[in-house]
């Protein structure tokens, strides 16, 4: 398998320009007057239509770069075990997304334990206000994701092991059984979790 993407090309508008025309000067947010820069990105901003001249310069220019370049390889023995070999490339990008997360979709309550469901979170003092829990509930998400296909790959390189414990009689202890249960029962609703919130992955 071969993997190569080029980055998302970015848009290059009147901020962008005037960032460039007048690289030396910094953007201060605390300044009490408008800079040169300011005001060179404002006349290209015009009335801030897309039916301006220089939005058509920039949305033309944007066209004829937008296309990303992707580049995908599969070989013949990619596909004989495809749920780890895809579990290798998600894992890193979901510990990655986790890491850089800057905000966080609706999760439902169903999906996470309890303490963290919005129904015990403290009242929000608007109506549209988000509750406390709000991007906890993602983190669990992301986490839960992370951990099951950090399980698929050490189970698939045999570096996890059950304990199993056989009793006398031959058979395999209840207990044993409860905990393998459970444990592949989290591995499942962690890939559950990917598939349920597969289009919030940029978050």
């Amino acid at each position: 398998m071969y993997i190569k993407m080029k980055p998302y090309p970015e848009f290059i508008g009147h901020r962008q320009l005037a960032d460039l025309v007048f690289f030396w000067i910094k953007d201060d947010d605390d300044r009490e007057e408008d800079t040169i820069k300011d005001k060179f990105s404002n006349w290209l901003y015009g009335t801030g239509e897309r039916n301006t001249w220089f939005y058509k310069v920039c949305d033309w220019i944007y066209t004829k770069r937008s296309d990303r370049r992707v580049t995908v390889r599969i070989d013949k023995h990619d596909t004989w075990s495809m749920y780890s070999d895809l579990a290798v490339i998600i894992l890193p990008l979901l510990k990655d997304l986790h890491a850089v997360k800057h905000g966080a979709p609706h999760v439902e309550d169903v999906d996470v334990p309890e303490y963290l469901r919005s129904t015990t979170a403290p009242p929000k003092e608007n109506e549209w206000d988000l509750d406390d829990r709000w991007f906890d509930r993602w983190g669990y998400v992301l986490e839960e994701m992370i951990w099951a296909f950090q399980e698929i790959i050490n189970d698939e390189n045999y570096e996890y092991e059950p304990n199993y414990h056989i009793l006398p009689d031959g058979s395999l202890g209840e207990w044993m059984k409860d905990e393998a249960e459970e444990y592949n029962a989290r591995i499942q609703n962690g890939t559950i979790l990917f598939g349920k919130y597969f289009r919030n992955l940029w978050w």
